[in-house]
């Protein structure tokens, strides 16, 4: 299950059949083959928001099915014992739920089946209803870990006359609490921030909830009692901190979402920094919008990340011979300080090359050609992969192709360099983050994070490619952690590696 937008909420009634024997399968056809039980279709109920003067429907913790979901069925008979306990599984491409191992057939002795989510095949032979499912979860302080909170976040239903087709409809199970900053402004564009260093203390408990892009969730059972004055939340932002108390006592109700909106005070300016959206407007002019943002607002269109601020952009543009005699990359910013950067955009790019495996002669004869010194194609504390990716654009190639800025080379940004692949300098930009830090992933991290933000997905390959070539190869940061050093020999894994095609501004 993703946390993010919820689609599809409509609420779906069940399909009605009847059965003539209380021991016979239900037949689905005029041959009466009996017919095993299907999800035709799985719809989920959101939060219903209480108090909408201070809590409010937003979409940031809404969830959508993914690829290998699995959702399970408890089957009871009268009794309330269990007949069976089954699984299917989520195919997202075809958007179809098929049922897992064993075909289950339904009898006329299951008078009940709880449908709920994510499935859990260890769940014990006493879980038999909707209260036992809740009270096999245990909701921790510490829910900071989003893998745990998805797996806690119980989605249930219970169908008390049940067919063959089955229609489901689930609810959550828990209440939810988030926290959000109040409205701020940037340039006309409204939008909440991400919250720095929140905390929760209730009592003598301490909560640590869950950052879901920058707003911050807890659930909480059905019952459970906030208590006032008592509850209070810290946070700051901008340098500011803050506390606050609920005044009142809050009864938790299940399927509810409380949401406290965090006052900022004054007015909160942030500062370019790695992690910003490098965006458009409808007038195809360039925002760079804060990347302190949980979300982009209405009217803004992203581009890719900005993942590092440079310092000399007049000697970046001289080590990779870029013209920028007619200000033809102005920089953005207030006029007397105008910055400039390095964007990534939002997918991956191709591998290397495609065709004919060149050897790592034939690449020192592109950039020898070109004019690029041995100690510059070497250098790797150079930020010159745009001199090198137009070295390799250019080169004579005899079999082969250059194949790393697929995808982009027809989509170029307002305002910035054409796209190119990254420099080992560049890389370790991108990948250990602006401090530096060796071995870190900590720029790839946040990288991540923000292009959630904006609705993307990374994807699974994070291994990255450099034009940068070492004593006899090119380097690539595989097992990303390790710092992609050199080992001295060709890499013909390097088919497979991607680039993420990079641009400055």
């Amino acid at each position: 299950m993703k946390h993010s937008l919820l689609y599809g909420l409509a609420v779906s009634s069940l399909l009605l059949f009847s059965c003539s024997k209380e021991e016979m399968p239900d037949y689905g056809n005029e041959a009466n083959e009996p017919m095993p039980l299907t999800l035709e279709n799985v719809t989920l109920k959101d939060f219903d928001a209480e108090n909408p003067s201070r809590a409010s429907y937003n979409q940031d913790a809404a969830t959508v099915f993914v690829q290998n979901d699995k959702l399970g069925l408890i089957l009871l008979k009268e009794d309330n014992t269990r007949k069976s306990h089954i699984s299917f599984t989520y195919n997202a491409n075809e958007n179809k739920w098929t049922q897992d191992g064993n075909a289950e057939y339904l009898s006329g002795d299951v008078k009940k089946i709880i449908a709920y989510f994510p499935y859990n095949e260890t769940l014990a032979n006493d879980v038999n209803s909707v209260e036992a499912l809740k009270n096999a979860i245990s909701l921790t302080e510490d829910q900071s870990s989003l893998e745990d909170f998805k797996k806690n976040d119980l989605l249930i239903s219970e169908i008390t006359a049940p067919k063959r087709k089955l229609e489901i409809t689930l609810s959550h199970a828990f209440s939810l609490i988030q926290f959000k900053s109040s409205e701020l402004d940037f340039k006309g564009y409204k939008y909440n921030a991400e919250l720095e260093d929140f905390q929760i203390v209730s009592g003598d408990k301490a909560y640590t909830p869950c950052n879901l892009n920058g707003t911050y969730s807890l659930l909480m059972k059905e019952g459970e009692k906030i208590p006032a004055n008592n509850f209070r939340y810290f946070y700051t932002l901008g340098g500011n901190a803050y506390v606050k108390a609920l005044t009142s006592e809050l009864t938790m109700v299940s399927g509810k979402k409380y949401t406290f909106l965090c006052e900022i005070k004054g007015t909160f300016t942030p500062q370019p920094a790695p992690g910003d959206f490098y965006c458009t407007n409808a007038s195809n002019e360039v925002v760079i919008f804060p990347g302190a943002a949980t979300s982009l607002p209405e009217g803004l269109t992203c581009h890719g990340i900005v993942f590092h601020y440079l310092d000399d952009f007049s000697s970046f543009c001289t080590t990779n011979g870029i013209d920028n005699a007619d200000n033809k990359y102005p920089g953005y910013g207030d006029d007397s300080d105008k910055k400039h950067g390095l964007v990534i955009g939002f997918s991956a790019g191709g591998s290397f090359y495609d065709g004919t495996e060149p050897d790592a002669a034939t690449i020192t004869g592109i950039y020898k050609t070109a004019g690029i010194e041995e100690s510059s194609y070497k250098a790797q504390d150079v930020m010159n992969g745009y001199k090198l990716t137009q070295a390799m654009i250019n080169g004579t190639k005899t079999g082969w192709s250059f194949t790393g800025l697929n995808g982009y080379t027809e989509n170029q940004l307002v305002g910035s360099t054409t796209w190119y692949a990254p420099s080992f300098q560049e890389l370790k930009h991108l990948v250990w983050g602006s401090g530096m830090s060796n071995s870190s992933q900590n720029g790839l991290n946040m990288i991540i994070n923000q292009v959630a933000k904006a609705g993307k997905d990374w994807g699974t390959k994070q291994n990255i490619t450099s034009l940068t070539i070492g004593d006899k190869f090119i380097i690539a940061m595989t097992e990303i952690a390790n710092g992609g050093n050199a080992n001295d020999t060709w890499s013909a894994t390097l088919a497979n590696e991607p680039f993420r095609p990079i641009c400055a501004f």
